[in-house]
């Protein structure tokens, strides 16, 4: 469920225009109960219902202005901060769906040369995977990812039917999360400094103890540590013409 709410103003004081908003966002995900029919190699199942798995309510404030630097309509300001919040769809809940996808090899031996896979030809106590799905799982602290956007540009009208622009957006990503193995704490790795065989210079490398090999539990959880960050400076010119519009940017 995805639910939102936005509110908006415009104000103008002289030369100055003022544009504030304010974004509320609620977004549930939840499985509903299931059940699955018997098939060839599993029975009939039921699942039940996992409400909450994530349960996110955020306010979205969004600012813009634009000012008429000489009061003569030629030079313009604009600029703006707003927060975004990052879209999430059902592949955040689908590794806790009991209905997954799951798959097992088994070794066949066609013994009646039919090309069918007949039960007594399918050795089933040598089967790789599980009929079980590899479920993964969501902290239950993970947060929305979120975004500032900043941005501010002057345009200047050059004659009387071009306009040339010169502006800066920049972008800082929050509350990113990623897939980490929880059943392996940070502390069963313990560094190691080795020569580079390319560099000839010192690096680090970690071994794992061994007693935590081969334990897997995959979980979704936020990294305060994760950031991303997108600078930009964009040109533009605008030539407007009786019959058409030629424009061009970098």
């Amino acid at each position: 469920v995805n639910s939102a709410i936005y509110i908006q103003d415009s104000w103008t004081m002289g030369r100055l225009t003022l544009n504030p908003g304010l974004r509320f966002d609620r977004f549930v995900m939840s499985i509903p109960a299931q059940s699955a029919p018997a098939g060839r190699w599993v029975p009939a199942r039921e699942f039940p219902e996992q409400k909450n798995i994530v349960n996110w309510n955020s306010l979205s404030p969004r600012f813009g202005f634009a000012v008429d630097l000489f009061g003569n309509g030629s030079t313009a300001l604009k600029g703006g901060v707003s927060r975004y919040d990052r879209l999430a769809g059902v592949n955040l809940v689908q590794p806790l769906n009991l209905r997954n996808i799951a798959f097992q090899t088994c070794p066949w031996d066609d013994t009646n040369n039919d090309l069918r896979a007949q039960n007594d030809e399918i050795g089933f106590t040598r089967c790789s995977g599980s009929l079980l799905p590899s479920l993964g799982g969501v902290d239950p602290d993970l947060k929305r990812p979120f975004q500032w956007e900043y941005n501010v540009m002057v345009q200047r009208q050059v004659g009387a039917r071009t306009a040339v622009m010169v502006g800066y957006s920049g972008r800082r990503f929050w509350d990113l999360y990623t897939t980490v193995n929880d059943a392996v704490p940070t502390t069963a790795y313990t560094p190691v400094t080795i020569t580079n065989p390319l560099t000839s210079q010192p690096m680090t490398v970690y071994n794992q103890d061994p007693a935590t090999r081969g334990q897997v539990r995959n979980v979704l959880k936020t990294i305060p540590e994760l950031r991303q960050y997108y600078n930009g400076v964009e040109f533009q010119v605008n030539t407007r013409f009786t019959k058409g519009t030629v424009f061009a940017g970098l």
